[in-house]
C-alpha cells in the first residue's frame, strides 16, 4: 500500500489535479525489490475504492539482478540483495541492477 501511495503522490507532484486523468502507470521494477504485481494492483484499487486516486492499472517492466565481485570482477545473477557473494571466487559483491522502482510513465484518459 505505501508504494502505491507513494506513486500516486509523485503523480500529484509531476501533474496536478491531473493526476486524476492517469489510467494506466508504467513501472521499471527490479525482481530483488520485494514488489508483487497482484499486490500493487490490489492497492490501487483500494486507493481508487477510498476515492483517493483515479482506477489505475499497472504495467510492470521487470529488470532482471545483476551483481559484479569486487575482488574478480565476475558478473553474475544474485538470487538475493542481501547475501552478494562471488560464484567464481567467494569475494564481496556489488549489486549493478534488479532492487529499483522507478516511475517510467503515466497514461491519461482523453479530455
Amino acid at each position: 500500500m505505501s508504494v502505491a501511495q507513494a506513486i500516486v503522490e509523485r503523480l500529484r507532484e509531476k501533474l496536478g489535479n491531473s493526476y486524476w486523468r492517469v489510467r494506466t502507470v508504467r513501472l521499471r521494477v527490479g525482481r530483488l525489490s520485494c514488489i508483487n504485481y497482484d499486490a500493487l494492483q490490489f492497492a490501487f484499487e483500494g486507493l481508487a475504492a477510498a476515492n483517493l486516486c483515479p482506477k489505475i492499472s499497472v504495467q510492470i517492466d521487470w529488470v532482471e539482478a545483476k551483481a559484479e565481485c569486487d575482488r574478480c570482477g565476475h558478473t553474475f545473477k544474485p538470487d538475493d540483495a542481501f547475501f552478494l557473494m562471488c560464484p567464481e571466487c567467494g569475494g564481496k559483491a556489488t549489486l549493478l541492477c534488479g532492487d529499483e522502482l522507478h516511475l517510467v510513465e503515466a497514461d491519461l484518459a482523453d479530455g
